[in-house]
């Protein structure tokens, strides 16, 4: 039988300062159903123009763009960003927030 798939969200963060408000998000993400294995600091995400939410597969839109609510409610803008040309590298559900 098919199980539903659980949607696995990163947290990549450019700068320390936001670790905190990147622990509330984990909170929130995890309160959703879903699993929110660390926040990682890529020193790279503080260049980005915006937060971004990154998935690479069409089915995972739907959890991206509840994501997408849950950062605004957070008082943080992010784009969603599709990233289709990596899909073969990612598993169904692997959704990374990147926050600047």
């Amino acid at each position: 039988p098919d199980k539903a798939v659980v949607p696995v969200v990163y947290i990549h963060i450019g700068r320390e300062e936001i670790r905190d408000q990147a622990r509330e998000l984990t909170a929130k993400i995890v309160e959703l159903g879903y699993k929110a294995p660390g926040i990682e600091l890529i020193e790279s995400a503080r260049n980005l123009k915006q937060n971004e939410i990154r998935y690479f597969r069409q089915s995972d839109e739907a959890v991206a763009r509840i994501l997408q609510e849950v950062l605004a409610d957070s008082e943080m803008e992010a784009k969603v960003n599709p990233v289709f040309r990596l899909s073969s590298q990612a598993r169904e559900g692997t959704i990374e927030i990147w926050l600047k």
